[in-house]
C-alpha cells in the first residue's frame, strides 16, 4: 500500500446482494406456471441484473424493446433488477470501533512495517431497490414471495451474511445484515394498446446494515531495538 491511508468500497456489497438474489431462487422447485419454471431453469447472469442507475423506465425500455442489443434480442423475462439508492446513512444501532491491526511474519518478528495499520470500522446503512418483472401475475407473485421468504429474519439464516475485502494484503470478513423486508408493491402495464399482453412488476426495498473500513498506517518500533532495550534494562 503506497499511501498512508486506505478505505474500503461499497461495490462489494452490491455484488454480494446479487449472490443473495441468486441463492434466493437456486433451490426452488420448477413447478407451477410455465414462465416460473423457465425462470428457475435459466442461468443467473441471464435473469438477475445490477442496474447502473435508478432510472426504472430506462431499465424497462431495455428489457422490453431491447434497444441496446437488437441483434441479441436482449434479456428475456422474467428477470430481477436491483440497484443501490444514492446516499449513505449511519447505522444508529452500532458504534465505530478502532482496531489495532498488526501483521506478523511470524509470532515474534515484525518484518513488513507498511502492513501495520490501525483500522476503524464505520457502521453504515445502504438502501437497495429490487424490481421483479414478468409477463404473468402468478410468476410475479412467486418471485416476490420467494424473496420475502428467503430473507425474512427467521433465525437470521439468510438475512445475515458477510462481504470479503482484501485489506492490507489480508482477507477481512465484514458482517452485513438485512433489516426486516419491506412491503412489496405490484402493478401491471399494457405493452401495446388493445393487446392482452401485460408487463407485471413488483417493487420493494431493503436496507443492509454493514461497515466501511478506514485504515491508517501505524509506526512500529524495530524488533531488534526492542530486544536490545529489554536486555539493557535487564
Amino acid at each position: 500500500m503506497a499511501s498512508n491511508e486506505d478505505i474500503s468500497d461499497l461495490e462489494a456489497v452490491d455484488f454480494r446482494l446479487g449472490k443473495l438474489l441468486v441463492d434466493c431462487f437456486s433451490d426452488l422447485a420448477p413447478t407451477g406456471p410455465a414462465e416460473w419454471q423457465r425462470f428457475i431453469a435459466r442461468e443467473p447472469k441471464s435473469k438477475i441484473f445490477l442496474a447502473k442507475n435508478s432510472d426504472v423506465q430506462a431499465v424497462l425500455r431495455k428489457l422490453t424493446q431491447h434497444e441496446d442489443e437488437p441483434e441479441r434480442g436482449g434479456p428475456d423475462l422474467p428477470v430481477v433488477v436491483y440497484y443501490r439508492e444514492q446516499g449513505i446513512a449511519p447505522d444508529s444501532n452500532q458504534h465505530p470501533q478502532v482496531i489495532r491491526a498488526v501483521r506478523f511474519d511470524d509470532q515474534e518478528t515484525i518484518w513488513d512495517y507498511d502492513k501495520a495499520m490501525r483500522t476503524t470500522t464505520i457502521p453504515i446503512t445502504l438502501t437497495y431497490s429490487l424490481l421483479f418483472l414478468a409477463w404473468d401475475r402468478p410468476t410475479i407473485d412467486r418471485m416476490a414471495l420467494a424473496w420475502w421468504g428467503h430473507v425474512i429474519p427467521l433465525c437470521r439464516r439468510h438475512s445475515g451474511f458477510s462481504v470479503q475485502y482484501k485489506w492490507n494484503e489480508d482477507i477481512v470478513d465484514v458482517p452485513c445484515s438485512i433489516n426486516a423486508p419491506r412491503e412489496i408493491l405490484t402493478s401491471s402495464e399494457e405493452i401495446t394498446e388493445g393487446s392482452d399482453m401485460r408487463l407485471w412488476g413488483s417493487r420493494t426495498m431493503c436496507e443492509i446494515s454493514t461497515q466501511a473500513l478506514y485504515g491508517a498506517k501505524i509506526l512500529l518500533r524495530d524488533y531488534i531495538r526492542l530486544v536490545t532495550d529489554w536486555r539493557v534494562i535487564k
